[in-house]
């Protein structure tokens, strides 16, 4: 019997330390984090969507989704791309002058995330976007948009 009291002890002691561990606390070390695995998906949300535009089709080919983590401070970018043929980048850095940007890339149909940039508060943040011919390596559309 004195076993079984020990290990509820013990159990007891476990959960209650782990419904009691603090949250995760947003830092600068989030930066360059992958977003779902560092767990700062969770609770995040869409701050803008835009379509990416083939501007020599004049064609709607792909999305790009900004996305902030309250948790974590942090912007990341979704893209998604939906024409065969094409190479499909993003990126996304602080401020307005490239430097440290994580990227996101696609080739043909698919999606996939950029890892996380860390802006807290009313930080700006840009997001860069192109599509590219495959065959030939024209850069179809190339454009950049700032959020703060």
């Amino acid at each position: 019997m004195r076993k079984r009291t020990t290990l509820a002890a013990v159990i007891a002691v476990a959960a209650s330390a782990v419904l009691m561990a603090p949250a995760a606390n947003a830092s600068a070390s989030h930066h360059g984090l992958d977003p779902v695995s560092s767990g700062c998906a969770s609770g995040a949300y869409v701050v803008s969507t835009w379509n990416m535009v083939n501007q020599k089709y004049n064609q709607v080919q792909g999305k790009i989704q900004l996305m902030y983590s309250p948790a974590c401070q942090t912007n990341w970018v979704n893209l998604y791309g939906n024409v065969s043929g094409n190479y499909y980048n993003a990126g996304i850095f602080v401020g307005t002058v490239p430097g440290g940007s994580m990227r996101a890339g696609v080739t043909n149909v698919g999606t996939d995330y950029s890892n996380m940039v860390y802006a807290p508060g009313s930080t700006c943040v840009t997001v860069g976007s192109s599509i590219t011919d495959i065959a030939s390596g024209v850069v179809e559309m190339n454009n950049s948009r700032t959020f703060c």
